[in-house]
């Protein structure tokens, strides 16, 4: 109720720093009038802010946010949907700007990167921003339907990276044994995998990667494609073709 009413009396100016912006868009996803979320988010784009930004700093931020009010039972899990569900709407009405691609290689060729839930997880609303992401960047973006296993994907098609989002710490001790079976269920040779999401955002888990099985942890999505994107450059060939350049034709 009171996240509603502070929605709901809340001028609609923009608050001073990112954790009062999140909790601000948290608390008018959950308002019972939702036109003023996006009367917000629509302020807040012709202020200048760009589709990006307003996606990673502001929309993915709040959903975290409903996240950790339902930890602290401030929400029902009913709540929690339905206000996701709002800000993913949101997001996809948002103009979406053009990829860049990556120097000298033709949208065909562009590296492939497969974006899965943890096997159990519901909520897919951040894994859809970091996919934007990583079509912005010029990747060729797939997001894995929960019915099938993020290992039989990658057994079907080649990947250059995998990304995992991990929600929940009972998911935790899944981790390293999935991202074990990627590698030996992978079509690509030098898979690389990146593990990410809300349950690193807790201080007391481990963040080296070996611990997860991983190649890396990613705290959120900037980071996630600045390190694919660096894991290509090595890979190339003398031209500086990305990995996987030769692999993917025919695909």
């Amino acid at each position: 109720m009171i996240p509603r009413l502070l929605a709901r009396h809340r001028p609609l100016a923009v608050p001073a720093g990112e954790a009062m912006g999140a909790r601000w868009l948290a608390g008018l996803s959950l308002s019972d009038d939702d036109s003023g979320l996006a009367d917000a988010v629509h302020g807040l784009h012709c202020q200048g802010i760009p589709v990006d930004a307003l996606q990673l700093d502001w929309l993915g931020p709040a959903a975290a946010e409903l996240g950790a009010m339902w930890g602290r039972d401030q929400i029902s899990f009913s709540d929690v949907t339905i206000g996701l569900v709002r800000l993913q709407s949101l997001a996809r009405r948002l103009p979406q700007p053009l990829a860049t691609g990556l120097a000298g290689v033709p949208p065909c060729l562009a590296p492939r990167v497969l974006l899965a839930l943890m096997p159990g997880e519901q909520h897919s609303f951040g894994l859809s921003l970091l996919g934007d992401a990583f079509r912005r960047a010029g990747w060729e973006v797939v997001l894995a339907s929960t019915d099938v296993s993020p290992a039989t994907w990658v057994a079907r098609r080649p990947f250059d990276v995998v990304g995992l989002s991990v929600g929940s710490l009972a998911r935790a001790p899944a981790v390293p044994a999935l991202c074990a079976a990627l590698r030996r269920a992978s079509r690509e040779p030098g898979l690389r995998v990146m593990v990410g999401g809300p349950l690193f955002s807790l201080p007391e888990l481990p963040g080296a990667p070996t611990a997860w099985g991983a190649d890396a942890v990613a705290l959120d999505a900037r980071e996630a494609v600045a390190l694919a994107s660096s894991w290509l450059a090595p890979r190339g060939d003398a031209q500086g073709a990305p990995p996987g350049v030769q692999d993917t034709v025919g695909r």
